[in-house]
């Protein structure tokens, strides 16, 4: 979810939920951008893989040991920024895992998208 919050404004939404939220979060680059990724807590054990500007993934175990890897996206307009985006992602190894990817690809086919 794009937040277009300040990371201490983020922080304190988190903090602001703990008893019954865990999460994590992605500052925006000034009004841009931003993710919050939040789960349960204590209804599944969520290891945050990696995160960077433009991603948050994360790897949800379950039930009886079933798992698979969300990529929460907020990919940035800036062409160069966005490829380098799925250049990180293309690697990511998931080895036979389901893998989820949601949020906002900022892809446009069409000029008129604009």
């Amino acid at each position: 979810m794009e937040t277009h919050l300040e990371e201490d404004e983020l922080v304190a939404f988190v903090e602001n939920r703990k008893r019954k939220w865990e999460g994590t979060v992605v500052a925006s680059e000034g009004k841009s951008g931003g993710i919050i990724m939040l789960w349960e807590k204590n209804k599944w054990n969520v290891r945050v893989i990696f995160k960077d500007t433009q991603s948050i993934n994360i790897l949800v175990e379950l039930s009886k040991g079933k798992i698979f890897m969300l990529s929460g996206v907020y990919a940035s307009v800036n062409v160069r920024k966005r490829n380098l985006l799925w250049k990180i992602l293309g690697e990511v190894e998931v080895a036979g895992i389901p893998w989820m990817l949601v949020g906002e690809m900022n892809g446009i086919v069409e000029a008129n998208e604009k």
